[in-house]
């Protein structure tokens, strides 16, 4: 009887000739499930730092806010993320970025905004 998925990844190599092309399927599930995980339970709003050294909060749901530069200009980045065939976590398509002086007006309404979405719920 065959053996399951999960016994032949853990199992050692030396009863399978072809054992190199499992541990890299192996690899990209743990790759892959890890930045699901962080993607996942990112539920607090904790401030972490990205490759790129820049400021980013998970705010759940695969979304992100991050402050990054851009030909020397500061912007304010609420975007969806996505994993990608690999396993990586890359930006999707989906999203805003806001200057400071935006960012500032948005600000300036969150508190109206909130009171609004506490009525109607």
């Amino acid at each position: 009887m065959p053996k399951s998925k999960e016994f032949v990844e853990s199992d050692d190599s030396s009863a399978s000739g072809s054992s190199s092309e499992s541990e890299k399927k192996g690899k990209k599930r743990q790759k892959k499930e890890i930045k699901e995980k962080e993607v996942k339970g990112a539920s607090s709003s904790k401030k972490s730092k990205n490759e790129n050294d820049e400021p980013v909060w998970e705010i759940g749901q695969n979304r992100r806010v991050t402050i990054r530069k851009w030909k020397g200009k500061t912007f304010i980045d609420i975007r969806q993320m996505y994993i990608d065939n690999n396993g990586d976590l890359k930006h999707g398509k989906q999203g805003i970025s806001l200057s400071p002086e935006l960012w500032k007006g948005f600000m300036e309404v969150v508190d109206e905004v909130n009171k609004t979405v506490q009525e109607q719920c």
